[in-house]
């Protein structure tokens, strides 16, 4: 039998690698912004909680804009660029932006949006900040 991973569709494998992407991102900001600082006080706590709620809305407001194609065009443009360096025939298959443009909201529709993973951890560490806050009175 094979494990559980290989058998899982592909949207069950992209929400699991949302949930880990985001939980490693919402851990990196958090880290980083205990152990700069190193401000251990309750107003410390009630900061880097708030920043790091902060950050991680706005990485998912990040992934909400890519996922709505405002980077398609940079995108379009580093392919064409590396297609001219690095010319390959079989590599390219979009002719042209409109085209691939049409290709990506293809695949948009195959593959729905997923912000959950990125509000839960922000709304998580925005409440645990509005609680250090609270006890700060």
């Amino acid at each position: 039998m094979p494990p559980p991973l290989l058998t899982m569709s592909d949207r069950a494998k992209q929400i699991l690698i949302t949930w880990i992407v985001a939980t490693v991102l919402a851990g990196v900001y958090f880290l980083l912004l205990t152990f700069i600082p190193r401000n251990f006080t309750l107003m410390g706590w009630t900061n880097t909680f708030f920043l790091t709620g902060a950050f991680t809305l706005l990485s998912g407001g990040l992934y909400v804009v890519y996922y709505f194609g405002a980077f398609e065009m940079f995108q379009y443009g580093f392919m064409q660029v590396f297609h001219y360096m690095m010319p390959n025939p079989g590599r390219m298959k979009q002719k042209d932006y409109p085209e691939y443009r049409q290709y990506r909201a293809e695949k948009r529709k195959k593959a729905p949006l997923y912000p959950w993973p990125w509000i839960v951890y922000g709304a998580i560490f925005m409440l645990g900040s509005l609680i250090f806050r609270l006890q700060l009175n």
